[in-house]
């Protein structure tokens, strides 16, 4: 708005000064009598009695004309001299490359020392830096906090939150239109939830939420990487044995095969491996449609479709016209309702490969939700061809890991999820290695129910869960429990994991 008033002025002073410097120009070296005789006879007397009036009038003009390609070039003055302040601050506080763009510019050299000096910083510099140094931090997401007197700047590296900065809210305010402006959302809504996303190159996206807040908005960067490598369901940790099981049901030409886990636990991940996975071993004889909500990543040869209910399309209205696309593999995001949940059932029964996630509590309840969801059970075991029961726990830091004894809440609670509490085990005390936090890195457990009719009969017949459970462990199922519990021996993932991996 005020680009659009310096402008107009610009303008309003361009047309009325133009046309009055060049009369006193005219007025000054020219003999216009001819045309001027009754200006003339109006001034001339005053021109007679002062002499040194010419000589003003031409400095008033020429200082007037300076004035005038000053305001019209301003703007771009404005720039170059922003773009001379943030470069020496810059430097000062040890950022090797600043330019004042309209696109984001990550700086080539990331030291987390420089968050001490945000407040000091332009909100183009502030977001560069922390986009610059969740990355080469390997953070998932960027938290943006206002506070009753400032706001927190918070990474979240390895699952885990870790405080970094703080901001006053009025800096705050200018990096949140500065996010937004990138996002390509409005400035002037501040009362309602907001999603967009900024594309900084090739390789990463930032997925940006604001949510309003009692002081402001509260913002979350998720950092994307448009990595295909990081999709093959070979590099997702999957134990040898249980990923030639899951290959194997995805060789099936229909049925559902269902993941769950909590938020974060990496199940879009393992969906969107397992649709690579298809795409490279059938090639052109696959049609692959997706309903997602948000498309996460965008891959070649997918057809994904982003849900968006203020236009009238949800899971459910979706996933009851994807069918029509003569599709050979679906990605339903999420199942919510039970529209979703029968679509879904009846595509897996009419011939497709549908690929969705359920929350449950474990691989089994999967099953009983979709119950409580009005799914004929006769329908449900038909169509489910395996579950995939998924989470991520954080793993020790190598360099700073020790024994530790466990307190007596921890042996409560590991008896209460019915595991020894027996050692050894250990934790990281957190080094220079680990940023004080003891972790380092992320470790995956898989725990993979196949379908089969033994299990298909005795889940029809309402057995209880614990029959239901024993029937798939005797069939191969591995408990993410034992896997845990070898993992925290092997000093691999604290004790407090397994606690909170399980619980």
């Amino acid at each position: 708005m005020r680009d659009k008033t310096i402008n107009s002025w610009t303008l309003l002073i361009l047309w009325i000064g133009f046309p009055l410097v060049l009369l006193l120009l005219a007025f000054s070296y020219f003999d216009l009598s001819a045309f001027t005789e009754p200006i003339k006879r109006m001034l001339g007397d005053l021109f007679d009695s002062r002499p040194g009036l010419k000589t003003w009038l031409v400095i008033i003009g020429t200082v007037t004309a300076g004035v005038l390609m000053a305001l019209l070039l301003a703007k771009r003055i404005r720039r170059r001299l922003w773009a001379r302040v943030l470069g020496r601050n810059a430097l000062r506080y040890g950022r090797e490359q600043a330019v004042y763009t309209q696109g984001i510019v990550l700086p080539e050299v990331c030291r987390e020392e420089v968050l001490a000096f945000l407040e000091e910083q332009d909100p183009v510099s502030i977001l560069n830096h922390l986009l610059g140094l969740a990355i080469s931090s390997q953070a998932s997401d960027i938290h943006i906090s206002p506070q009753k007197e400032h706001s927190l700047i918070k990474f979240r590296i390895d699952g885990i939150l870790h405080q970094k900065a703080s901001l006053s809210l009025s800096k705050t305010l200018s990096l949140v239109n500065r996010i937004k402006v990138l996002s390509k959302l409005p400035i002037d809504i501040h009362n309602r939830p907001q999603d967009g996303s900024i594309l900084l190159d090739q390789d990463h996206i930032v997925r940006v939420s604001l949510m309003p807040t009692a002081h402001g908005e509260n913002v979350v960067l998720r950092l994307a990487i448009k990595d295909e490598r990081r999709y093959q369901l070979e590099n997702l940790g999957i134990p040898p044995a249980l990923l030639q099981h899951y290959q194997a049901c995805l060789e099936h030409d229909h049925g559902v095969i269902f993941l769950t886990g909590p938020t974060g636990s990496g199940k879009t991940t393992t969906m969107y491996a397992s649709l690579l996975y298809l795409l490279e071993k059938r090639r052109d004889r696959v049609h692959i449609v997706t309903l997602e909500d948000p498309i996460e990543m965008s891959f070649d040869q997918i057809s994904q479709t982003q849900i968006s209910p203020a236009q009238g399309l949800t899971f459910a209205s979706g996933a009851r016209s994807i069918t029509r696309q003569d599709p050979d593999v679906i990605m339903l995001g999420e199942v919510r309702d039970e529209e979703t949940a029968q679509a879904a059932i009846q595509a897996g029964l009419t011939g497709h490969l549908l690929f969705t996630s359920v929350h449950a509590g474990n691989a089994i309840d999967v099953f009983h939700r979709l119950q409580q969801l009005e799914v004929d059970k006769i329908q449900l075991m038909n169509a489910s061809l395996a579950v995939v029961n998924q989470r991520l726990a954080v793993c020790n830091c190598p360099a700073c890991t020790v024994p530790v004894e466990l307190t007596a809440l921890q042996v409560q609670m590991l008896k209460a999820l019915d595991l020894d509490a027996r050692g050894p085990f250990y934790a990281g005390q957190g080094c220079e290695a680990c940023g004080q936090s003891g972790f380092s890195g992320r470790v995956p457990l898989f725990e993979l129910l196949e379908v089969s009719d033994p299990f298909r009969d005795l889940f029809i017949d309402d057995a209880p869960k614990h029959q239901l459970r024993e029937l798939a462990q005797e069939q191969g199922l591995v408990p993410l429990s034992v896997q845990a519990m070898q993992l925290a021996q092997e000093r691999r993932i604290p004790i407090a994991e397994v606690i909170r991996v399980l619980a």
